[in-house]
């Protein structure tokens, strides 16, 4: 399905559709050639991003953004929603490890500002709590008592 976006709000909002799609391949639909994201979890290009997509979605494989509020003014938009799924795959840790799947819930707060220009994502500043995140599947330092 292919749509095009009549503002930049909208391109955030495809955005995440992709993503919540688990078919990482098919958010270069609304990224510029040189993305760049940064998260918490490091700096990456569109590929690189792709994988990381893909490696939640074997992790989470029922993972969802729920987008709440979003603003725009120019080529800039931000937004805010929580991020909810279910731990029931193996997951890749940034030290090359993997979790197994520990069957927990995880929800948290995200937020987001991004630059659109020509209607295609051309940088993604991704927020969210990943101690927070990692203590909900029981590792890490903020790891639940």
């Amino acid at each position: 399905m292919s749509r095009t976006a009549s503002n930049n709000r909208e391109v955030i909002a495809r955005y995440f559709e992709l993503v919540d799609s688990k078919k990482s391949e098919t958010i270069s639909e609304v990224e510029a050639s040189d993305v760049t994201y940064r998260l918490p979890v490091g700096v990456m290009d569109g590929p690189s991003h792709t994988a990381l997509v893909g490696a939640f979605a074997v992790a989470f494989p029922n993972f969802m953004h729920t987008i709440t509020r979003s603003i725009e003014a120019g080529d800039l938009v931000s937004c805010e929603g929580m991020f909810t799924g279910d731990h029931t795959g193996p997951l890749a840790m940034a030290d090359g490890s993997v979790l197994p799947a520990t069957q927990k819930h995880v929800e948290f707060p995200i937020a987001a500002f991004a630059r659109v220009q020509n209607g295609k994502l051309v940088e993604f500043n991704g927020y969210f709590d990943l101690l927070g995140f990692l203590g909900q599947l029981g590792v890490g330092p903020a790891a639940a008592k």
